[in-house]
């Protein structure tokens, strides 16, 4: 098995990231179900893991700061996976979804701070 480039190992977790923010509250039941319960938890299980960070670290992509929310981010999500708050309403109301889902938005927007948009995609292709 080939290893994914640093580029797009990169794409993977700003897209890991994008799938929970406080907009995908305003989906319908059945989008934040794919978004969060299909697409956001193989993000947080693959491209949130700690090999995956120490990649993006190593190579500059991400700091010491989104290093630790990143890797907070991926302990409280994996805690609620399979719990009674797994769930769309949960996901709408829940404290501890509030939390997982201002911590995504910290992340995206430090990394919008470093990164601008033409540089992101600069990135994608190394």
């Amino acid at each position: 098995m080939n290893k994914i480039t640093v580029g797009k190992l990169f794409e993977l977790y700003l897209d890991t990231l994008d799938k929970c923010s406080e907009s995908t509250k305003n989906l319908s039941d059945e989008m934040i179900e794919y978004n969060i319960f299909e697409e956001f938890i193989v993000g947080v299980t693959s491209f949130l893991a700690n090999n995956s960070l120490n990649d993006l670290l190593d190579n500059g992509l991400i700091d010491e700061q989104l290093f630790s929310d990143s890797k907070e981010l991926r302990r409280l999500t994996l805690k609620l996976d399979g719990s009674n708050q797994w769930n769309v309403s949960s996901f709408r109301n829940a404290e501890s979804w509030k939390d997982i889902i201002a911590l995504s938005d910290k992340i995206k927007q430090q990394i919008q701070q470093k990164w601008n948009e033409k540089e992101i995609q600069e990135i994608f292709e190394l």
